[in-house]
């Protein structure tokens, strides 16, 4: 589990357990960022110096991901969630929790019950059922990117109908 700054040494230490033959069990990054500095400036690659790329680390993740994130964060941008969701392999793809109006540092009370809810399925999901040392997929089936972001919205419809949009054209 990765919330904001700590979403860069969970998805490196992801990464390299994948490289070394042992996955993980499972990845939940909370409002993760792309790299520390795209945070600021929206560079489109990674920079020299730049600390933390989650985005170029997360393509080499053999575990499966939930990416959790508040439309309204104000300091990790609610687009890199659903830009680092896009680079993990489909596979690895879990059903994302994004949540309409929360923000960077408050979750609201009327949404813990089904944060606690939807990290506890994904912990059932991936995490105890997946023999030792086995690479680890998500249920999604092959869902496409467009999908999986629609299913994980909660509380917005202006959101989701613009995701239903986009496959329906």
């Amino acid at each position: 589990y990765g919330r904001s700054l700590g979403s860069g040494p969970s998805c490196y230490l992801a990464s390299r357990t994948a490289d070394e033959g042992l996955p993980l069990g499972g990845l939940i990054l909370h409002a993760p960022f792309q790299s520390v500095y795209r945070v600021v400036l929206e560079s489109g690659c990674t920079l020299p110096g730049d600390k933390f790329p989650n985005i170029d680390f997360l393509p080499f993740v053999r575990s499966p991901v939930m990416v959790i994130h508040g439309t309204k964060d104000q300091i990790v941008p609610f687009h890199h969630s659903e830009q680092l969701l896009s680079v993990v392999e489909p596979p690895y793809r879990a059903t994302p929790l994004l949540i309409e109006g929360m923000g960077h540092n408050n979750i609201h009370p009327m949404v813990r019950p089904l944060f606690v809810e939807r990290i506890a399925e994904f912990m059932k999901e991936h995490v105890k059922r997946s023999s030792k040392n086995q690479p680890r997929r998500s249920t999604t089936n092959g869902e496409s990117l467009e999908k999986l972001m629609t299913r994980g919205y909660v509380s917005s419809p202006g959101r989701r109908s613009a995701y239903k949009k986009k496959l329906d054209q």
